[in-house]
């Protein structure tokens, strides 16, 4: 006994019409037409089939009286046309903006009226798809071109690439209709939103094959399915990898379908080649992360190297080297200076006696009480073995004495690391014009000697 012909009311079809006219967005559009198509056809099973770039179908979604998630396991399998034909199914294409997208499925109509009316609405929905992805294509490429003004704009205060992920993260998602974001780079890997474990992104980045051209890119599969990847370049190092994540379709790819890199539909051509433009983008921020990473390294290094060039390895004040090249540098014709020799007294004993490591405590531990008397201004270097020199400004006859006298006395009434107490003798001078270095050494050495003479622990001034 044949069926009643059978179409819902003409009032349904053009709700449809309208409704599938105007659909928002692909989701709502490809459910908008199973649903449609699936009242159309006498409440028969419909199936959308994703074209992906090998050229296999994958079943992405499906409406039946039991609901979305009750696709038999035969729809399931389905991977090619041909496998339609042989369950007696029909199909059509859905044309997306570069061919075909997919493909919907269904059992035979059971008139030509209601093959027409199905006809139509596919076609409909195929053009709202192409102009939707169409917008989006352009909507993507405008917002991706505002956030390269953003990302430049912010290229030398971003200092990591976790920094670059949570600052931009959320619009790359929102630009890219994606729920996460991870960026690989030098083993450090940073995700904002909804990604994959540590683990599983791990695994997929160490399986992923040789840095991709600059058009191509890889779907994820397994846990990592839903994500893409691709590669960013950057020069003399090691690729980068670009991973965005969508949430996974409604009926999953089943594991006897699934092999490595091998993509399900999840992204089209269009957001493939924004992707890439994204990772262009990167490789300069990346590039100039490691630059800027350089120079602090660059600065460090040079602030290491002055410091070996400058302070005595001891005791952190002045060296010699340093020290004479102050020396050289002074002009006395503008300031009066005085330049102040001392030395402890009787060290030798120091280091016989308790040896040579607390010899150095005393040697670190003088320079520190005689740093808390200086100046501003005033400057302290070690000019050898336990001899150090002392260059202070604006002092006269009288003041270069007062001066010299209380570091000395500083030092008295400090207690070292030794029992017996530590005291320093000291030869001071003041800087004369039109004399050289030398004479200002020779006349301190003088004071210096003349000081130990009379009994050490004292100050002779000659002037």
């Amino acid at each position: 006994m044949s069926q009643t012909p059978y179409l819902p009311e003409p009032s349904y079809l053009h709700r449809a019409l309208s409704t599938l006219g105007s659909a928002p967005d692909p989701d709502t559009l490809l459910k908008g037409l199973a649903s449609t198509l699936y009242h159309i056809n006498r409440q028969q099973p419909i199936a959308l089939y994703r074209l992906h770039d090998a050229k296999a179908l994958h079943l992405t979604y499906y409406l039946s009286p039991a609901g979305q998630q009750a696709a038999p396991h035969a729809l399931r399998l389905i991977t090619s046309l041909a496998s339609l034909s042989t369950l007696g199914l029909d199909y059509r294409d859905i044309q997306g903006e570069f061919g075909i997208w997919g493909y919907v499925a269904y059992p035979t109509p059971d008139t030509h009226e209601q093959t027409q009316w199905l006809t139509l609405f596919i076609d409909l929905a195929s053009q709202r798809l192409r102009l939707l992805k169409a917008a989006n294509a352009t909507e993507r490429r405008i917002r991706l071109r505002r956030r390269r003004r953003s990302i430049l704009k912010d290229m030398q205060h971003t200092c990591s690439i976790e920094h670059l992920v949570q600052r931009h993260g959320q619009s790359w998602c929102r630009i890219f209709q994606a729920v996460g974001i991870a960026l690989y780079y030098q083993e450090e890997l940073a995700c904002f939103g909804q990604c994959p474990p540590e683990r599983q992104l791990l695994a997929a980045i160490t399986s992923l094959a040789a840095p991709l051209d600059d058009t191509e890119a890889i779907e994820l599969d397994g846990e990592c399915a839903g994500g893409i990847a691709v590669s960013v370049h950057v020069a003399d190092a090691q690729p980068a990898w670009l991973m965005l994540f969508r949430r996974r379709h409604a009926v999953p790819l089943l594991p006897e379908l699934s092999c490595p890199h091998t993509p399900v539909g999840y992204w089209l051509a269009s957001e493939i080649n924004s992707l890439a433009e994204l990772a262009d983008d990167l490789t300069s921020v990346i590039t100039a992360i490691e630059i800027a990473n350089l120079n602090q390294q660059l600065v460090a290094t040079n602030q290491w190297l002055e410091t070996l060039a400058h302070k005595d390895a001891l005791t952190q004040c002045w060296n010699r080297y340093y020290t004479e090249l102050v020396l050289d540098s002074i002009d006395p014709t503008h300031t009066t200076m005085a330049l102040i020799l001392f030395d402890i007294d009787d060290f030798k004993r120091i280091n016989d006696t308790h040896g040579h490591a607390v010899g150095d405590d005393v040697l670190r531990d003088l320079v520190g009480v005689v740093e808390r008397v200086l100046r501003q201004g005033d400057h302290l270097g070690r000019w050898g073995g336990e001899e150090f020199m002392i260059l202070a400004r604006e002092l006269d006859h009288e003041g270069t004495l007062q001066f010299a006298n209380r570091v000395r006395l500083a030092v008295a009434n400090v207690r070292f690391a030794v029992a017996a107490p530590v005291s320093i003798s000291m030869g001071a001078t003041l800087l004369h014009a039109h004399e050289s270095p030398r004479q200002w050494l020779e006349r301190a050495d003088q004071g210096l000697y003349l000081a130990k003479q009379a009994g050490k622990n004292r100050c002779v001034l000659c002037p």
